[in-house]
């Protein structure tokens, strides 16, 4: 202790008296840090962006369109709605043969395209010809029964069944139809048109046949009972006179 200061260090108490440095009191401690809570914070969600998108893509301008190109589209589409009306038609005739119906009786009940039938030349076992076929008439049945009687012809009429072979005479395959080309007349001149009758073998002729290819089979017509003056005309187009046979 000295009323004056010695050197470095040295310090002045209160009571205005120096001391050494050694005897110099410690600092006072240091205050705890403030710790107030702090201020409840809002979220702040960050700013919306845009996503980009592309603009749509233009085809560069080239003129105008070329108008579409015409196909066979509705040429087609008409054909396959004919196919269908075909089919249909001949689903029909298939479902009625099947469950034993026939179709009858009179197929052709107008009067014929070339006209009257010309006198019969022919009779049962020989040959007419017309039209680039030739016809022969090789057995007649009237009335045609038989045993079982799969289809009955209508009441008051009868079958009469014709065995008939059709022969093509030229050097190219002809179509055939048998509805169309064979005709029934009786004593009155009364015209009768083929009649399908269930379960006939072999068919009538039909269809295409080739050069020189003879086809025979069972052709049926239905007319009323005791019918006389049977006469079988035979065309080989709807506009020839065609060959008549004599049946009865």
């Amino acid at each position: 202790m000295s009323d004056t200061s010695q050197g470095p260090g040295w310090w002045l108490a209160s009571d205005g008296k120096w001391y050494p440095p050694e005897t110099a009191p410690l600092p006072p401690p240091l205050p705890p840090p403030h710790t107030s809570p702090l201020p409840p914070q809002t979220y702040v969600p960050p700013p919306y962006q845009q996503t980009y998108a592309p603009p749509p893509y233009h085809q560069p301008w080239g003129g105008p369109h070329p108008p579409p190109k015409r196909g066979h589209g509705c040429l087609w589409a008409v054909l396959a709605a004919v196919g269908v009306v075909l089919t249909g038609v001949v689903l029909i005739i298939v479902v009625a043969v099947v469950a034993g119906h026939k179709i009858h009786k009179n197929l052709d009940t107008t009067a014929n395209l070339a006209g009257p039938p010309p006198p019969a030349r022919y009779t049962v076992g020989q040959t007419g010809a017309s039209s680039g076929f030739n016809f022969t008439v090789y057995a007649v049945k009237a009335p045609f029964t038989s045993a079982g009687q799969y289809a009955l012809p209508t009441a008051g009429y009868e079958y009469v069944q014709v065995d008939v072979e059709v022969t093509n005479t030229r050097s190219t395959t002809q179509q055939f139809s048998s509805l169309l080309a064979f005709h029934l007349y009786d004593a009155q001149d009364h015209q009768y048109g083929e009649a399908i009758v269930a379960g006939i073998q072999p068919s009538p002729p039909d269809g295409p046949i080739a050069p020189g290819q003879a086809v025979r089979g069972l052709v049926m017509f239905e007319v009323p009972t005791a019918t006389t003056g049977l006469r079988l005309r035979c065309q080989g187009k709807l506009t020839a006179a065609g060959a008549v046979f004599t049946l009865t």
